[in-house]
């Protein structure tokens, strides 16, 4: 199906045009203004000719969306499924995306591997929603961020009741100025996953480390 006009793919997992229109509606959801789940907004945004590291992707909506005007996108997805679907959706534009099969964390072994280990380059914006492991690939994102003279992050905190206060304090010992999103994320037990917080938890921290004098 199209997604504001380009083609995206999904994992095999929906089988049927309801499962992919239900899919869909919670990711225009989550990028909503009014959101707490919103990535980028008016003063927090990715510019043109920018390096990306989008980490934790799925469908790959939010690459998607900047993909016409960013220099490159790093890809990190570790779900074979959803890897499948990322090749079909973004063939077109293999000019500028390195897609990685792997788990973004603090440190490599196997399947698992640091930030520092897979972008040998300065980037400009890290996006991360990776179930709650955001401050853990952080640490292993720490040389990548201190060489990147001008980056911005947006980290979700929400999985669990502490990511806000470990994501807010690897920030501040790293001289990132940071804010969070307005309102705040809620899942009641009914709709409960095992990777969710049941209590009102702020949707991502974003951060911005400004140009070195």
């Amino acid at each position: 199906f199209y997604s504001k006009g380009k083609k995206m793919h999904l994992s095999r997992r929906y089988k049927d045009v309801d499962s992919v229109k239900q899919y869909y509606r919670s990711i225009c959801i989550e990028q909503d203004v009014d959101s707490p789940h919103l990535y980028l907004s008016e003063d927090f945004f990715v510019n043109e000719g920018d390096v990306v590291v989008d980490v934790g992707v799925a469908e790959g909506n939010f690459s998607l969306d900047i993909i016409d005007y960013v220099k490159k996108i790093y890809i990190i997805e570790a779900d074979p499924l959803w890897v499948e679907a990322l090749r079909y959706t973004f063939k077109p534009y293999l000019d500028r995306v390195v897609i990685i099969e792997k788990y973004a964390t603090s440190y490599n072994e196997g399947n698992f591997a640091t930030i520092d280990s897979l972008i040998s380059e300065k980037v400009n914006f890290i996006k991360m929603d990776i179930e709650g492991y955001e401050w853990d690939a952080l640490q292993g994102a720490y040389e990548t961020i201190r060489e990147s003279d001008d980056i911005r992050i947006a980290a979700c905190c929400y999985h669990s009741d502490f990511d806000q206060v470990l994501i807010e304090d690897f920030f501040d010992k790293n001289s990132i100025k940071h804010t969070t999103t307005k309102g705040y994320m809620w899942f009641p037990y009914t709709n409960r996953q095992s990777i969710v917080s049941t209590k009102l938890n702020r949707g991502i921290v974003r951060g911005i480390k400004h140009i070195r004098s």
